[in-house]
């Protein structure tokens, strides 16, 4: 599975969205701690922004099975990917 977040406009306002965003379509463990996490760390550095900070926040993450090489049925592990970019935006 995979998911995404995109999200631009007033600090304040973007972690209210995230945490609205982030109670949506769960994803299957252990991807759905990491997205959680993602967000916390998120939530932390919007927190220490002045609230009307313009900012974008883009996440991404993907979880994929390990099959044995040669075929086979999985191997209970997975390998996850996660970007984050959270930036201020002067104008």
């Amino acid at each position: 599975m995979s998911w995404s977040i995109n999200k631009t406009g007033k600090a304040s306002e973007v972690a209210e969205q995230l945490v609205e965003e982030l109670a949506k379509n769960p994803c299957q463990e252990p991807e759905e701690t990491i997205r959680q996490e993602v967000g916390a760390v998120c939530a932390t550095a919007l927190a220490a922004m002045p609230e009307d900070q313009m900012v974008e926040v883009v996440a991404f993450g993907s979880q994929s099975p390990v099959y044995p090489e040669g075929g086979g049925d999985a191997t209970g592990e997975f390998k996850n990917e996660v970007k984050l970019s959270l930036k201020p935006i002067y104008t």
